[in-house]
């Protein structure tokens, strides 16, 4: 990121803009967003750019750490690892409740968009579009 020469480029289809870098040995073209390039104008980020691209281990074990502590957000746990905290009260620990192993019903699961899904065929018809029924 560092080392290498950054053009704008802006996607024709959306007018997103972009950072390119074109390795014209492999023929590929690398991406970066304005937000990946400004951790480099940043005072206070740079010097963490600069040590994760020296260190890449250093990076694995900070961002291990990290993201534990992040998906791990309010849970206490004992000295064998168990959670503790498994009320709802006070920042309690509840997990997502476990998904069926087999598909649902597609029409099932999209019930609360019927009432968007009927206005968006009325419009069409009104328009003279026609559109298959899924």
């Amino acid at each position: 990121m560092q080392r290498l020469e950054w053009k704008k480029k802006v996607v024709p289809e959306s007018g997103v803009e972009q950072f390119v870098n074109y390795d014209e040995d492999t023929e590929t073209e690398l991406m970066m967003l304005p937000t990946d390039l400004a951790l480099l104008e940043d005072e206070s980020f740079r010097p963490w750019v600069k040590r994760y691209a020296e260190d890449k281990e250093a990076f694995f074990v900070d961002f291990a750490e990290v993201f534990a502590k992040l998906i791990e957000l309010g849970i206490q746990r004992d000295a064998e690892g168990r959670i503790t905290n498994a009320d709802n009260v006070g920042g309690g620990y509840h997990s997502a409740p476990k998904k069926k192993d087999t598909a649902g019903a597609p029409r099932k699961s999209n019930e609360e968009a019927d009432p968007l899904r009927r206005e968006n065929e009325k419009f069409q018809r009104s328009n003279g579009q026609v559109r298959a029924k899924l």
